[in-house]
């Protein structure tokens, strides 16, 4: 329901402010009414007690009755800002709006406000509407605290090392934002910040990508080269593993397989279960993993093969894997007999052998292997995949060849091709 704003009488704004976590002194509170054409603040009052008063006048010389738009109560406490109440509101004649702020009862910073709309009746009915808002910005002393600590509100430290910390930034309130920001010194990267999106204050990059998944921020524990803006080392990075971005303070992409391995060596067992997450696509049966680009061949590369068939789900279809830059071949481990719904297999460029366990893959119909060089025979074993139908070892080793008990079932067509006879 809109709230009504009075053309021939004065309005009076009247509010009992609580707050916790932080004090009324130095308060300010003002009134925002804002239309399609034009926009109005009007300042109130706060007492030590806690009760506020904003005064507008009467509306008819800057708005008529029938005129609609929206309005807003702003706090500023301690350099804390809150806007714990907004509402539309239509102008018309001789009606009465008031406001009871109540305690809210949390360890942080919040409001509770109690709106009541009061008829003209003697004996008004009430509708009552309760808002709550967590506080949307660090404070002064907080982001202080936070050069010295890296502890910012809307973000955690989740990991502390001898060299590094690592701060997790997940959810998409405003006060994720102004961590976004705060870690990444608002894009003033001539300042000593960085280039990351995520941290432009007049941008809504942050949610985007926290919407996808937490952001990882990571800072040496020791440093002489501070940001101007933020008081945090120069050198940083910022870790996304949805879209598999991994990124240092001039936003450019990371060897990350080399410092995992090298320099930040320490944080690799902690990042393991963020790359087991990427392996598999939500609700999606079948796994296509691109090495060294995607994040499951960073996985591959930073803790091999078998532990990515570990942890893969039993249930996939089909899984993919293609490696593009590497010459390193792997051995295609017994745990592949989990896939029991396995249906397509396609190893190009990685595998070296292959378990005779595939024969547990009953549901396998279509094997690609091109590109094994390493690879000098097949296990003898694939000939009981009877779903099997179609076979393909094109630029592998010229040394490879299918066993009897493949080569009696099925037809070579040429090229390293094999379709199973009818």
């Amino acid at each position: 329901m809109a709230y009504k704003l009075y053309t021939d009488k004065p309005n009076k704004f009247n509010c009992n402010i609580e707050v916790e976590g932080t004090s009324l002194a130095k308060s300010q509170v003002r009134l925002v009414i804002e239309s399609d054409e034009m926009s109005f603040m009007f300042k109130g009052s706060i007492q030590n007690n806690g009760e506020c008063e904003v005064i507008i006048p009467k509306t008819k010389n800057f708005l008529q009755e029938g005129n609609v738009g929206n309005m807003r109560l702003e706090v500023i406490a301690d350099d804390v800002y809150f806007q714990p109440w907004s509402s539309d509101f239509s102008v018309v004649t001789n009606k009465k709006v008031t406001v009871q702020i109540a305690e809210q009862e949390e360890e942080k910073p919040k409001m509770r406000v109690q709106v009541v709309e009061q008829k003209e009746e003697p004996k008004p009915s009430k509708i009552v509407k309760d808002l709550s808002l967590e506080k949307q910005k660090a404070s002064k002393s907080e982001k202080e605290q936070a050069r010295r600590t890296y502890e910012h509100p809307g973000a955690t430290v989740v990991f502390r090392g001898p060299n590094w910390t690592v701060i997790k930034i997940e959810g998409t309130s405003q006060l994720q934002k102004d961590a976004a920001c705060f870690y990444g010194g608002s894009h003033e990267s001539e300042k000593g910040e960085s280039r990351w999106c995520t941290s432009s204050p007049g941008y809504d990059w942050w949610k985007r990508y926290l919407s996808k998944g937490p952001l990882y921020v990571i800072l040496p524990n020791e440093s002489e080269k501070l940001g101007q803006i933020s008081g945090l080392p120069v050198e940083r990075y910022q870790f996304h593993f949805p879209d598999s971005q991994f990124m240092d303070r001039d936003d450019r992409q990371v060897d990350l397989v080399g410092m995992l391995n090298g320099k930040l060596q320490e944080l690799k067992d902690f990042f393991k279960p963020e790359f087991a997450k990427g392996l598999v696509n939500q609700n999606d049966k079948k796994v296509s993993i691109q090495i060294p680009d995607s994040a499951a061949g960073k996985f591959i590369a930073l803790y091999g093969a078998k532990e990515i068939f570990d942890n893969l789900p039993d249930d996939i279809t089909g899984l993919i894997i293609e490696n593009k830059k590497s010459s390193a071949a792997i051995e295609i481990p017994p745990s592949i007999a989990r896939f029991q719904q396995l249906e397509t297999l396609m190893l190009d460029n990685i595998a070296s052998s292959i378990s005779d366990e595939i024969s547990n893959c009953h549901k396998l119909n279509f094997i690609s292997l091109p590109n094994n060089k390493q690879l000098e025979s097949l296990p003898d074993s694939i000939g009981q995949l009877e779903e099997l139908t179609f076979i393909n070892i094109q630029g592998c080793s010229n040394n490879l060849q299918l066993p009897p008990s493949v080569l009696e079932k099925f037809d070579d067509i040429g090229n390293g091709l094999y379709f199973r006879k009818e």
